[in-house]
């Protein structure tokens, strides 16, 4: 990754006409956004992980989910036959609690994604922080070649 260490010959600096001094600034930023574009790829590669991997276990959650309400709904409404209600009744009051368990329990689920934004924020902020060094040692030498 390119990081910008600031000026390291100030002889040839301060000799340099203005042309060159935003040909320097322009190819140190260059190469500071170079650099973090690497780090944005590895980063968000590493979210797609995160993402893959949360979508495969609410996969896996929700198909076992469903067929452990259907077994235990069936049960429920048997059971229910056996103590005298009609068939439809079992499977209508069965098919009504697993709903509304269901519902309740999607409510209460935690949304636990927070690392699943696929914004590289590290990458971004170490972008801003380095654009920002340039800038301003941009500006001193623009002091330092006016003061001259």
């Amino acid at each position: 990754m390119g990081t910008y260490t600031g000026p390291t010959k100030t002889n040839d600096i301060s000799n340099a006409s203005m042309p060159e001094l935003f040909s320097g600034l322009i190819a140190d930023a260059k190469d500071i956004a170079v650099g973090h574009l690497g780090k944005m790829r590895g980063e968000i590669g590493d979210e797609f992980k995160g993402l893959k991997s949360f979508l495969l276990k609410v996969a896996l959650a929700v198909g076992l989910g469903v067929l452990g309400a259907i077994l235990l709904s069936h049960a429920f409404a048997l059971a229910l036959a056996a103590l005298g209600l009609p068939l439809w009744g079992g499977y209508l009051i069965s098919a009504v609690i697993f709903v509304s368990v269901g519902v309740f329990v999607l409510k209460r689920l935690p949304g636990d994604t927070k690392d699943i934004d696929l914004v590289p924020e590290s990458a971004i902020a170490g972008l801003k922080r380095d654009m920002t060094e340039v800038k301003d040692d941009a500006r001193y030498v623009r002091h330092q070649v006016r003061t001259e």
